[in-house]
C-alpha cells in the first residue's frame, strides 16, 4: 500500500559551528592555556611561544602593555612583533634554557605604537613533544623606574664632578687652565658639541672666545661676538639670566655669526659668568640637533658658572695683590729715606 501523504520533504542536516583553530590548541599548550582565566587576572604580560613557530597565548597584560590585541598576537614571532633587543646573543639564552629550564634579564622593547619600553622578562621553558621550545614569557615594565635611575646616576655623577672641579678650581694658578677645563667639562658630561667661554672685553659691547670644545681649529682666542639678542650668549648677558633656545630656526630674533652657521648650531643654552664688579662673561653649549635642555641641564651649567666665577675672581684678586706688593717694593727699594716697618706692638720687623 502506498503511502498517501505523498513524498516526504528532505531534512535539512544541521550545520555544525566551524571550531575556533588558533595556535593556541596545540595538544602541547593546551593544558597551560586551560589556565588562561587565571593569567588574565595577572597584572604582568604572559604570553606563550614557541621557537620555531609563533605566540600561542596572549594574555590581557600583554594587550594593554604593547598594544596587541590577541588575534593580532597569536601566531606571530614574539620577538620580531615586539622587536625585541636582548642583552646577550640568543644562543646564550637558548643554553641557559635547555640547561636550566628558565632565563631572567632586561628586555629592550617597542609597542605597537612604536613607543621604546624596558621591561623586566623570565623566560619558563615548559617540556612538550615536538621539537623546539616552548616558553612562557612574563614581562613588566621598568622603563620609568629604570628613568628614575639613570637620572640618579647622572646626578651623582654630576655632583661628583662639579665638586671635582670645585677643588681643582681652589687650587688653580691660571685662569686660563680653568677655563679650558670648564668648556671639556661640559661638553663631556652634558652630551653637546660644542662648548664655549666668552670672556666680555674692556668695552663692554663685544665678546671674544677665551676656551672652547668641539670648534674646529681657528676660533678658540680669537673669534668674538657683539653683545646683544642676536646669540644665546649675547642674549644671557644683556638679560643676566639663564637662556635656552630649543631651536634656533623658530626664533626670529637671532642673528648667528658666521662661525655658528658653518657649525650647524641648532640648540643653544647659556648662562652668566659674575665677576667682580660686572659680569666676566657667559658660559654657552650648543648642538647640531634640535635639543629640548632640561632644568637639570641648566641647574648643571649654573654650578660649573658660579664655580668659574668664584675661582677667577679670587685669581684676579690675588693678581692685583702680587702686583701692589711689587710696586710697593718698587717704592722701597728705590727711597732716599730711610724706611723701617713696626709691627702692631712697637717692634720694628
Amino acid at each position: 500500500m502506498k503511502n498517501s501523504a505523498g513524498p516526504q520533504p528532505k531534512r535539512k542536516r544541521a550545520r555544525r559551528s566551524p571550531r575556533l583553530v588558533t595556535a593556541a590548541s596545540s595538544p602541547d599548550s593546551q593544558k597551560l592555556l586551560q589556565q588562561s582565566q587565571i593569567l588574565n587576572i595577572a597584572q604582568d604580560a604572559i604570553f606563550l611561544w614557541r621557537k620555531p613557530g609563533g605566540i600561542e597565548s596572549w594574555n590581557k597584560g600583554a594587550a594593554e602593555l604593547y598594544g596587541y590585541n590577541e588575534s593580532e598576537a597569536l601566531g606571530a614571532v614574539s620577538h620580531k612583533l615586539l622587536r625585541t633587543e636582548f642583552p646577550v646573543a640568543w644562543s646564550q639564552i637558548e643554553n641557559a634554557l635547555r640547561s636550566h629550564g628558565w632565563w631572567s634579564g632586561e628586555l629592550r622593547q617597542r609597542t605597537r605604537a612604536g613607543r621604546a619600553i624596558v621591561v623586566s622578562a623570565r623566560f619558563q621553558l615548559f617540556p612538550h613533544s615536538g621539537k623546539g621550545l616552548l616558553v612562557l614569557e612574563s614581562t613588566r615594565d621598568i622603563t620609568e623606574a629604570k628613568r628614575n635611575e639613570h637620572e640618579l646616576e647622572r646626578r651623582l655623577r654630576e655632583q661628583a664632578v662639579a665638586a671635582r672641579f670645585s677643588l681643582d678650581a681652589l687650587q688653580a694658578t691660571d685662569i686660563q687652565t680653568i677655563c679650558d677645563d670648564a668648556t671639556h667639562i661640559l661638553a663631556r658630561e652634558i652630551g653637546v658639541d660644542f662648548s664655549s667661554l666668552f670672556e666680555l672685553s674692556a668695552d663692554r659691547k663685544t665678546m671674544f672666545m677665551r676656551s672652547g670644545a668641539g670648534w674646529k681649529p681657528g676660533h678658540i682666542g680669537v673669534t668674538r661676538i657683539n653683545v646683544g639678542e642676536d646669540t644665546a650668549t649675547g642674549r644671557a648677558l644683556q638679560l643676566n639670566q639663564p637662556i635656552i633656545i630649543e631651536d634656533v630656526r623658530s626664533d626670529r630674533r637671532l642673528r648667528l655669526p658666521d662661525f655658528m652657521h658653518n657649525h650647524k648650531v641648532s640648540s643653544s643654552m647659556a648662562v652668566v659668568i659674575q665677576g667682580r664688579g660686572h659680569a666676566f662673561g657667559v658660559l654657552s653649549v650648543d648642538t647640531t640637533i634640535p635639543r629640548a635642555f632640561t632644568a637639570e641641564n641648566v641647574h648643571f651649567l649654573e654650578a660649573i658658572g658660579n664655580i668659574l666665577a668664584t675661582a677667577i675672581s679670587r685669581l684676579q684678586f690675588e693678581h692685583e695683590l702680587r702686583d701692589m706688593a711689587g710696586r710697593l717694593r718698587g717704592i722701597v727699594d728705590t727711597a732716599v729715606d730711610g724706611i723701617i716697618t713696626i709691627d702692631e706692638s712697637g717692634i720694628v720687623e
